[in-house]
């Protein structure tokens, strides 16, 4: 059954982060243009994930197309997961939110027309959901037993990861030890832009980085090779990674319990193009499941299992 009270904390969510959109404060010239404007939102689910096509705000001085939806994709699948067993799969979301704060929305399946809602976000609900303890942040904020030569790079790193990619959760639920959350989705953020920030404190050279624990070179290691992947593609990624790379990922993935994974892997170097071993068959195809795996919920499942349960390969002692 479909709890109505469910239902009104996503579309809260929702309308709260549209709210926020409006007047980000990382993009201040973008807030004349959206003041009286209308937020256009269309989104699509396939293979269990949300795919959103915009967000554009009509109706103000100027029209503004962006993707600055921050966390509404995981708000509507949530929503789609909780139509689907009484109403079907959803296929298609869309929706306005108005200058008065106002938040329509509905969903469509193969049959139609799933569940249609109104909304209206009050500012004070608003602020409320931003406020949180003093008590809670400090523990957040919180550096003891991080390396000395590495405090102030996951500092950078958390205050990227709270303002720029969930500046609507609590300060406190995202902590510098960022091997301490409880929620997955901002343990792999922090993953997948840790070795950068470690690298720009010291621009950019490798051989610079003092000795870590452990756990820093599991997850950068394993992430270092996704963002390669992610904007390079699978071949240029081996290419750009070089033969020696294999056994360290490979050695990694296996570590955390993703070993389909680590397999998939082994696979992708051993058929690549320019390997001793090349088919390019075989390689296009494992391309193409490597991609859907390390993009599957039960990646990023296994590897915040694994941090939470040896959060201390992460931390000096003594």
């Amino acid at each position: 059954m479909v709890m109505p009270d469910a239902i009104e904390r996503i579309l809260f969510e929702i309308a709260r982060t549209l709210d926020f959109c409006r007047n980000d404060p990382a993009f201040p010239e973008c807030a004349t243009h959206k003041k009286d404007a209308t937020a256009q939102i269309v989104a699509r689910c396939r293979g269990g994930r949300i795919e959103m096509d915009l967000i554009e705000w009509k109706g103000g001085p100027l029209n503004v197309v962006g993707g600055d939806w921050y966390e509404i994709p995981s708000r509507l699948l949530d929503l789609a997961r909780l139509l689907e067993p009484t109403r079907g799969p959803v296929r298609r979301f869309a929706g306005r939110f108005s200058p008065r704060n106002v938040l329509t929305l509905h969903a469509k399946g193969a049959g139609g027309v799933l569940g249609e809602w109104s909304f209206e976000l009050s500012a004070e609900a608003a602020a409320q959901a931003r406020r949180e303890s003093p008590g809670l942040v400090a523990l957040a904020d919180d550096v003891s037993g991080i390396p000395a030569g590495i405090v102030e790079a996951l500092r950078d790193l958390n205050g990227f990861v709270r303002d720029r990619l969930f500046p609507l959760r609590p300060r406190a639920a995202i902590p510098v030890r960022f091997w301490r959350t409880a929620d997955p989705a901002v343990l792999w953020s922090a993953a997948q832009y840790l070795y950068g920030h470690l690298l720009a404190r010291h621009d950019y050279d490798a051989s610079a980085l003092p000795p870590l624990p452990d756990g820093y070179t599991t997850i950068c290691t394993i992430f270092h090779a996704f963002d390669q992947i992610d904007g390079e593609g699978l071949e240029t990624a081996i290419d750009n990674l070089g033969p020696d790379y294999r056994d360290a990922l490979v050695t990694r993935l296996r570590l955390v319990g993703l070993d389909a994974l680590a397999d998939a892997f082994a696979q992708a170097w051993a058929t690549h193009p320019a390997g001793a071993s090349a088919d390019a068959a075989a390689f296009e195809a494992i391309a193409g499941r490597l991609q859907s795996q390390i993009d599957d919920e039960a990646t990023l499942q296994a590897i915040h299992r694994h941090v939470a349960d040896h959060a201390g390969v992460f931390e000096s002692h003594g």
